[in-house]
C-alpha cells in the first residue's frame, strides 16, 4: 500500500495508513515514504515525526534524524512529549550522548521512557556520574530496576563507590 500511495503521490493517504499501523517495523518504507513526502513538501503530523525517529533510532539512520530535528527547530515546533521523547531516543541509539543530553535538558515535559534512555546511555558509556545524577533527579521516584542497571554497570565499569550509594538505595527500595 505504502508503494501504491508512493508511486501516485498520495501522500496523505500514506501518512494516515502510517498512523493506522499495528506493527511499523518496515523501517526503511517509513523512512522512503518520509522522504517522498519531504519532496512532495507535506507537512508530517506528529506521529509521523515519532515514526520516522523511531525507524532513524532502528536504522542508526543518524542524518535524517538530525535532518528532521533541524525541521522542527525551524518551523519551530515544540520539542516535548512524544517528539521530544522520540528524538533523544534516535540521538541515544545513534550514539550522541550530547545531542540526546541537550534535548533531554530543554525539554520540560519528559516521559519516563526519556528518563530511562538517558540513564541506560550514560550507564552504557562508562559515565555513571551523570546516570546517578539523572536518577535522582526525575521527578518519580526510581524503581529498583533503574537501580540495578546502574548496579550493573558499576560492576563493568568497576566503580565500588558508586556501588555502594547505588546498593543503600536498593536496599531502601526493598
Amino acid at each position: 500500500m505504502f508503494s501504491a500511495y508512493d508511486r501516485l503521490g498520495d501522500f496523505e493517504s500514506a501518512d494516515q495508513l502510517l498512523k493506522q499501523m499495528p506493527d511499523k517495523n518496515d523501517f526503511k518504507t517509513v523512512l522512503r515514504i518520509f522522504k517522498s513526502m519531504q519532496a512532495a513538501q507535506v507537512a508530517p503530523t506528529q506521529l509521523t515525526v515519532v515514526s520516522v525517529l523511531g525507524a532513524c533510532a532502528e536504522t542508526g539512520a543518524f542524518d535524517l534524524g538530525r535532518e528532521v530535528h533541524g525541521f522542527l527547530m525551524e518551523k519551530e515546533i515544540e520539542i516535548q512529549g512524544f517528539v521530544g521523547n522520540a528524538l533523544v531516543d534516535m540521538y541515544v541509539k545513534c550514539r550522541n550522548l550530547k545531542l540526546a543530553q541537550e534535548v533531554f535538558d530543554m525539554m520540560s515535559l519528559k516521559h519516563v521512557t526519556c528518563w530511562n534512555s538517558m540513564i541506560v546511555a550514560f550507564a552504557i558509556h562508562g559515565l555513571l556520574d551523570e546516570a546517578y545524577k539523572v536518577i535522582k533527579e526525575m521527578p518519580v521516584g526510581p524503581n529498583s530496576v533503574l537501580w540495578k542497571t546502574l548496579m550493573a554497570a558499576c560492576k563493568v565499569h568497576d566503580n565500588a563507590e558508586l556501588a555502594e550509594a547505588v546498593f543503600r538505595e536498593i536496599a531502601m527500595l526493598e
